[in-house]
Formats: C-alpha cells, structure tokens, sequence
C-alpha cells in the first residue's frame, strides 16, 4: 500500500486529444510546426517529429497544439508509450497531451505512467486497433508524494534510466567492434 494519497488523474491533469488533418491537401504538411504520432515515441522527450503541418492545418482540423511540458500519453496504436514535449507541438488523435496541476511534476507523472505502461496496454480494447478511452485515463490512479519527494524520486530514476542507456551504448559499440 502506498504511503502517499492515490488521486485519479482526471483530478489531477486536464487533458487534450488530438487529429489528422486531412492528407488529401498537401499544403497542410508543409508547415513548421512538429505533429507528433506514435512513430514519434523513439524517446522520453520530443523535441522535434517526422512530420511537420501548417497553421491552416491547426485551423481546418481537430488537431491540438500543446506547450512544452506537456506530458504525451499514446492512447491508441501503441498504448502506453509516453513522453514529454521539449517545445509546443501538435498531436494527432493516437495521442493524449496531459498537463497536470500544482500538485504533481511533469517529470514525476512521465515516470509514473512509464511505470504503467503494461497496465495502460491491457486496458486497451478494440477488434482491429487496441485503444483506451480517456475516461479509462481519468481514473488510473497516481500517489501523490510531496513536490520534494517527487524531486527526488524522479533524480533517482532519470539517474538509473541514464545508467541503463550509457550500458546499453556501451554493449553496441562492443557489437559493432566484434563485426568489424
């Protein structure tokens, strides 16, 4: 049982979905502005995306924009991948963007969510494409630790993540030398 207080998220982050624009007008992908799809999730933070849309794109469609900081939560087609947006992007509908209140860090809700992404993937239902519905989101519930303890929890574990990732490196150089 946890020590701190269990919040659902949907009383914690207000939250914003995503769209397409639409591929038959080619002049709403020439744009500057990064929209972000799964394909995108290769990292804990995005800073940039394959594709890039338009303004008239934001305009004509149902895609949002979300600000840096925004926590990304894959609903659909992936479920349970997460990042962080590095700088104000758009998403697609595949994508949920998460920004939670004064009471919880971005950094801390990313490593949670991380932490539940095989629960978030078995909530998914579907015939063909495996989704989870935003009300599923709202009520998976978060402890809530003090914003110190939050601090630190997330210290420790970006310490580990960084530790695991310079090891990983590390064993493909090794592989790419044997290969040579």
């Amino acid at each position: 049982m946890s020590r701190w207080p269990l919040m659902p998220l949907g009383e914690i982050c207000t939250f914003v979905g995503g769209g397409t624009p639409s591929r038959a007008k080619p002049e709403y992908f020439d744009g500057n502005i990064p929209w972000a799809t799964v394909k995108d999730f290769k990292s804990f933070r995005l800073a940039d995306t394959q594709e890039h849309i338009t303004e008239k794109a934001i305009a004509d469609s149902a895609v949002s924009i979300v600000d840096p900081g925004t926590v990304l939560l894959v609903s659909r087609v992936g479920l349970g991948k997460v990042a962080i947006a590095d700088t104000r992007l758009a998403i697609n509908q595949d994508i949920k963007g998460l920004t939670p209140d004064d009471t919880i860090s971005p950094d801390f809700l990313f490593w949670f969510l991380l932490s539940q992404a095989s629960r978030i993937e078995s909530m998914g239902a579907g015939a063909t494409v495996k989704g989870v519905t935003l009300n599923d989101i709202k009520r998976i519930p978060i402890p809530v630790p003090s914003l110190p303890e939050q601090r630190r929890i997330v210290d420790l574990l970006s310490r580990a993540e960084g530790i695991v990732r310079l090891r990983r490196e590390a064993r493909e150089y090794e592989v790419e030398k044997l290969i040579r």
